[in-house]
């Protein structure tokens, strides 16, 4: 494994006290005795650290403490980092927490534990803040005003419970405004998904009714939610109503069938948490158990980053304040295997965000201290599953990597490698991207783009030869992180001609001892500089597998920033006279389609389902782009 701060400076083993600039000094001594957050920034004003405190002034000066006083390893990197440092005072040690958790999920600062796997685990969300909810699968949990449903870390089990609620509840997917009734139902309603909200042949009250089982369904509510059925199937027994008595039925026997798989584990009506936690060097996993009802409702696995050899009580801290969100269920219980650190500000906390009380306990004995064993031993699992993956990973790299200096004649193993690669529509808003990948695998923090300024004509020999020059301009001035460390090998996408065109740029800037390759599209060609034809390499090989991967991370990379440009570029466009159609909307038509022409052949359902836009606007696009 590798040591995840080993691309900063060590600090010297006789580094107790630090040197601080007369600035920093001034601002520890100006700093309030007061709740609030502390910022740490290095020497480029990047923020690497992020710390809550009751006490600004006492906290922020333990970092800096006297040489004569115990230091852990912690304090010991990130004196070695800090450079300035940044404050905010709030009203009491919850909000700083609240705060804390905030700014830690927005900039990710390096020295922060960090989950590393979650990023794109979806939720299900129900947008219950409009008249006619609907259901939807989303990234990112970015409307209070809805409920959430997850992160759901098994993409798959999450699609089977979206279609199980659609089909059973009815709710509806479609993004229809329905402000004003359609003239017809959609198709949706014709294979029984929805009641055909859009034409109004249910009615708010009774909708809104489906709406609220679908969420305790959702929730694990299920005890609750089949009585409720019960007692709504006699009511309709009694009067008669023998159809809706067998819809009800059946929305029972479903709910029936999903919840028969579960397990109980503890009493009938008892919601809770159970949240495991196995450290391993520089990563933890952790095992996030969902009782709901006393049955297992989900598990969520995670992986966090450690930089800093955080301890277990930290480390709970911080996944608990990123974790619990407004918008989703908390169990009045959450249950640990050890306190976290400010544990009654955590309850605070949690509870702020139930708008309930919350209690975290540590089980000693009985049933709850077995679960919160098998917690803690799936984060063990977890945790080996990856480290197992890592090491396969590693030894799989290794071989690409050395079969690469072999085929290649190169004097070292390229542990950097950096690809590139030019995007454009007829030479207009032409883009080129620097990818870059470490021991193999992809290093996405030290991605760089450039917008080409040279370009007036479809030349890509030209724009690949500036955006080469630029780099090794800037790694001669060596100011940015990602531009300092010198490549071991350059990849372009391209032929020969791309290919000539940054040893030009190599040659101009008096770059020296990088060997630069193309690799080409069509046949998977690999040139090497000073040979006539391309060089001969096997289409399964390891080294041509990962230069495949560089390539088409490359050419990934400056696609998306092209079209980022294009979206940007709406001074001038025939999408200016559609009426309804204002700025965002061109930018998501731009972003979503390559050309006015593939508006135009776009079908009605294409366009309505695009964000921000309903049927009226995608009529409206399709009639005045029809009439041009």
């Amino acid at each position: 494994m590798k040591d995840p701060v080993s691309h900063f400076p060590l600090p010297s083993s006789r580094l107790v006290g630090v040197t601080l600039s007369m600035d920093i000094n001034d601002k520890i001594k100006d700093l309030p005795a007061k709740s609030g957050v502390y910022l740490f920034k290095d020497d480029l004003g990047r923020i690497i650290y992020i710390g809550k405190a009751n006490n600004l002034r006492s906290r922020v000066r333990s970092y800096f403490q006297s040489p004569g006083i115990d230091i852990s390893p912690k304090i010991l990197w990130l004196r070695n980092q800090i450079s300035d440092l940044d404050y905010i005072v709030v009203n009491s040690p919850v909000e700083a927490l609240i705060l804390e958790s905030n700014l830690i999920r927005r900039y990710r600062p390096y020295f922060n534990a960090q989950r590393k796997d979650d990023k794109r685990y979806p939720f299900i969300e129900i947008t219950v803040y409009e008249n006619y909810p609907r259901m939807r699968i989303v990234r990112r949990a970015r409307n209070k005003k809805s409920r959430y449903f997850g992160p759901y870390t098994n993409s798959s089990a999450m699609r089977k419970t979206f279609k199980l609620v659609q089909k059973a509840f009815k709710i509806r997917t479609c993004k229809y405004d329905l402000e004003k009734p359609l003239s017809r139902p959609c198709l949706d309603y014709h294979i029984n998904l929805c009641p055909a909200t859009c034409v109004r042949y249910i009615d708010k009250q009774r909708y809104n009714q489906l709406v609220a089982r679908a969420s305790q369904f959702l929730d694990g509510k299920t005890r609750e939610l089949l009585s409720s059925l019960r007692s709504e199937m006699e009511e309709c027994s009694v009067k008669l109503e023998f159809e809706k008595c067998a819809i009800v039925r059946d929305l029972m026997k479903s709910i029936q069938i999903a919840t028969d798989r579960q397990q109980a584990v503890t009493k009938p009506g008892e919601d809770m948490d159970f949240i495991g936690i196995h450290r391993d060097n520089d990563m933890a996993g952790i095992s996030l158990l969902e009782i709901r009802d006393g049955k297992i409702l989900n598990q969520k696995k995670f992986i966090i980053a450690i930089p800093l050899k955080e301890e277990i009580s930290l480390l709970l801290r911080g996944f608990i304040i990123q974790t619990y969100r407004e918008g989703f269920f908390i169990p009045p219980d959450v249950y640990l295997q050890e306190s976290p650190e400010d544990q009654e500000e955590v309850e605070d906390f949690i509870s702020g965000m139930r708008s309930g009380r919350v209690h975290i306990k540590i089980p000693m004995r009985g049933e709850k201290k077995k679960i919160m064993d098998m917690a803690v031993t799936n984060a063990r699992l977890h945790v080996q599953m990856k480290t197992s993956m890592a090491k396969r990973n590693m030894e799989k790299h290794k071989e690409e990597l050395e079969h690469l200096r072999s085929i290649l004649s190169l004097n070292n193993i390229p542990h950097r490698i950096e690809g590139f690669d030019i995007s454009n529509i007829s030479g207009k808003m032409a883009a080129a991207s620097m990818v870059v990948f470490s021991d193999g695998e992809p290093l996405s923090g030290h991605y760089r783009r450039f917008k080409i300024k040279g370009a007036d004509k479809p030349d890509d020999f030209s724009m690949m030869n500036e955006a080469l020059t630029r780099r090794f301009r800037n790694l001669k001035l060596g100011e940015m992180e990602s531009f300092r460390e010198k490549p071991d090998l350059i990849l372009i996408d391209g032929g020969k001609g791309q290919l000539s065109a940054v040893l030009k740029a190599a040659r101009d800037m008096e770059i020296e001892g990088i060997p630069i390759i193309s690799l080409a599209k069509r046949e998977e060609e690999v040139y090497l500089p000073g040979m006539r034809d391309p060089m001969v390499v096997e289409k399964d090989s390891p080294g041509l597998k990962l230069l495949r991967q560089v390539r088409d991370e490359a050419h990934r990379f400056a696609v998306s920033y092209h079209r980022k440009l294009r979206s940007k570029k709406m001074e001038v466009s025939i999408l200016d006279g559609i009426p309804g159609v204002a700025k965002k909307r061109k930018e998501t038509l731009l972003f979503h389609f390559d050309s006015i022409e593939d508006i135009t052949n776009a079908t009605l359902y294409e366009l309505q389902e695009l964000p921000g836009f309903n049927r009226k606007v995608a009529e409206q696009v399709l009639k005045y782009l029809g009439s041009k």
